[in-house]
């Protein structure tokens, strides 16, 4: 059994990392739905995406939002704009939660997966349906390739690269 007092934002950050990081999978955290700076509200972001930059894995995007606690759930819950502007773009939408227990009594839209934490990493516990994502707008490419550029050009992370590598 897993002490759920022990997993936060940060270990299921980490638990997605490790799911989708490997070869063919490219994450990004705090993904956000455009760059620079606009009016209040209008800029967005999910917790975690993951792109399937292969075919084999599907071409597929994957939204992840984080929650570890109710009243944090249900403050999303109340605002599904929020989540909306980078969902808009998904192929599959996914809550993430240390355990069952976060969502008792809690209604999830039916167009949300469902994962939480175990001992072995994350286990899909509700699939999440597949969505009919939006063509993607100019905003939210721009915000792709910002994401990509600093990702393969951080000589920090290159060097982690390496090393872990070796």
């Amino acid at each position: 059994m897993i002490n759920e007092k022990l997993i936060g934002s940060q270990e299921l950050l980490s638990m997605l990392k490790q799911r989708y990081g490997g070869r063919g999978w490219i994450g990004f955290h705090e993904f956000y739905n455009m760059t620079g700076y606009h009016l209040p509200g209008m800029v967005r972001h999910a917790d975690y995406i993951a792109l399937a930059a292969w075919p084999s894995l599907g071409l597929k995007i994957l939204g992840f939002e984080i929650k570890t606690s109710q009243t944090d759930l249900k403050r999303e819950l109340k605002h599904p704009e929020k989540g909306q502007a980078i969902k808009q773009y998904c192929d599959e939408w996914y809550l993430v939660i240390p355990n069952e227990k976060l969502i008792e009594g809690i209604e999830i839209p039916d167009d949300w997966g469902i994962m939480c934490a175990r001992l072995s990493g994350l286990e899909i516990v509700i699939p999440a349906p597949k969505l009919i994502p939006k063509p993607y707008s100019r905003e939210f490419i721009a915000s792709l390739m910002v994401r990509l550029h600093r990702h393969y050009h951080d000589p920090v992370r290159q060097i982690k690269e390496i090393c872990d590598g070796m």
